[in-house]
């Protein structure tokens, strides 16, 4: 299925924010978005935030009287926000790589090429792993920093088969979800859509699965004959972003782009008022500069276990005469004691009678 050039331009429209040099950020911030919920520590929690001025390019900055949130509605306290280069917290990079046939040749090498310079950025505390999928998902490589290793993993893929896109997205996202590090993301990279029914997975599975994650993943379309619905609605769902590049020669400057923004997002630290029972909630937060204000949110879980329904008691049976009298102590009521007696009276008088005649 072919994809007009107008949607593809749009969409890159939209994502070329993360291409622009970082000098751009001393506009007015024009988005927020709040990525991920780490939540280990609750209520204390560090929500991963994004701050993209008008041309999409990071803002930087900004302090934490800027910030409010709510969890649910409620107000948060905010203590503090750091950038994240500056707190040290480690990323782990799940990157998903489309191998399937329609990437021989130049897509692929332009892609290892781009991806190699990526895990060339990490920084110190990062770790990444490594998904190709093509007529099924292949096992994640090591979750590691080790570049030359990484390198030597994207150099050796090779492209043949279908696209079981569907599975790679689920693959991608439990993946990432399972990393040990606090930041998680996801980038997915594809040239086509779900083909060959490969998958196991469903369209509506896999977004499901993006949803509920809490990994945000970043969609990259090559080419035409992409699913634009489709990686839109998966970035959308995990709070990530969908980024085209219409020709092979774009995948660079977007993996850079990618790179530059997931390198400038703020650490904001809250607590939050609401119980820790397992339950879910929203979690909004609005940046204010200027005369410029901003929110986003996101859903996440909340840490514990949900309580448990009481048990219902078991109705007591009504009482009849009969269990009366078997219950006080496994006696014969006395009402049958007399009857009996007077039942025997009877037999009695009418054997007298019966000798009297």
């Amino acid at each position: 299925m072919k994809f007009p050039h107008r949607l593809l331009a749009t969409a890159l429209t939209l994502g070329w924010a993360l291409l622009t040099p970082p000098a751009a950020s001393a506009q007015a911030p024009a988005a927020l978005d709040v990525t991920q919920v780490i939540a280990t520590a609750y209520p204390d929690v560090t929500a991963v935030v994004t701050v993209r001025d008008a041309l999409g390019a990071p803002v930087g900055g900004l302090n934490a009287d800027a910030f409010r949130a709510w969890q649910d509605g409620a107000p948060a306290q905010v203590l503090d926000v750091q950038a994240a280069v500056d707190a040290g917290v480690g990323l782990a990079v799940v990157m998903v790589m489309d191998t399937s046939g329609s990437m021989q040749g130049t897509p692929l090498a332009t892609t290892q090429n781009a991806a190699v310079a990526f895990v060339d950025n990490l920084l110190p505390n990062d770790k990444a792993a490594v998904i190709a999928f093509a007529d099924s998902v292949g096992p994640p490589s090591e979750l590691t920093g080790d570049k030359p290793a990484l390198a030597a993993t994207l150099r050796g893929l090779t492209a043949i088969g279908a696209t079981a896109l569907y599975d790679a997205v689920v693959a991608g996202v439990r993946t990432a979800a399972a990393a040990p590090l606090p930041r998680k993301v996801v980038i997915l990279l594809t040239d086509g859509q779900d083909y060959g029914a490969r998958s196991s997975a469903t369209e509506e599975q896999s977004l499901t699965e993006a949803a509920t994650a809490g990994v945000p993943v970043f969609t990259i379309g090559v080419g035409e004959d992409i699913n634009i619905p489709y990686l839109q609605e998966v970035a959308r769902r995990s709070g990530g972003q969908f980024l085209a590049a219409p020709a092979p020669t774009d995948i660079p400057a977007v993996y850079d782009g990618i790179g530059r923004l997931l390198r400038a997002q703020y650490l904001l630290r809250l607590r939050l008022p609401g119980p820790a029972d397992g339950g879910d909630s929203e979690l909004r937060v609005m940046l204010t500069v200027g005369d410029a204000t901003v929110e986003g949110s996101t859903s996440f879980r909340r840490p514990g276990v949900p309580p448990t329904a009481a048990p219902t008691p078991t109705p007591r049976p009504i009482a009849t005469p009969e269990a009366t009298a078997k219950d006080e102590g496994g006696g014969v009521s006395p009402f049958v004691w007399v009857m009996l007696a007077a039942l025997a009276l009877l037999v009695a008088g009418g054997g007298g009678i019966i000798g009297f005649r």
